[in-house]
């Protein structure tokens, strides 16, 4: 930190309570600007939160052979609410050359995922009642 990044910023060696988790990196931020924060934490895929405390879901996703894959997908997620409309958050995915197979981090709710070719066609991956944040949802059963 300091003008010419010369000083040493100690704070994510010194406050244990402060510290991130899950073999996270720690940046400290510099203490003249205007964050209340004095470090920030940068997780991994698997992790989220301000400490990288919180365990992602892990949803791991087959597909049969016969289905192409483009170079992207799209993985939309909805949330039911009580008394409101449901929420809907989607992301794109993009697709190893010659894999039938992908991996997606998601640290929202959802009740309901679905993956969305480019073909617009769609398959459903999972539907939950209750969702649990740190669960490894793997679907084995190729998407035909």
């Amino acid at each position: 930190m300091g003008l010419r990044c010369l000083i040493d910023n100690t704070v994510c060696q010194n406050n244990i309570n402060t510290t991130c988790f899950d073999n996270s990196e720690c940046i400290p931020l510099d203490e003249y600007g205007i964050s209340t924060r004095k470090l920030i934490c940068i997780c991994s895929r698997s992790f989220t939160g301000s400490q990288c405390e919180i365990v992602r879901t892990e949803l791991i996703m087959s597909f049969d052979k016969t289905i192409i894959l483009l170079s992207s997908i799209r993985v939309h997620f909805i949330e039911v609410k009580l008394n409101s409309p449901p929420g809907r958050t989607t992301t794109f995915k993009t697709t190893p050359l010659g894999h039938d197979s992908i991996i997606i981090y998601w640290s929202l709710s959802f009740h309901i995922a679905f993956v969305e070719l480019s073909n617009q066609t769609y398959y459903l991956i999972v539907m939950q009642k209750i969702h649990n944040q740190t669960s490894i949802i793997e679907k084995n059963n190729k998407f035909i």
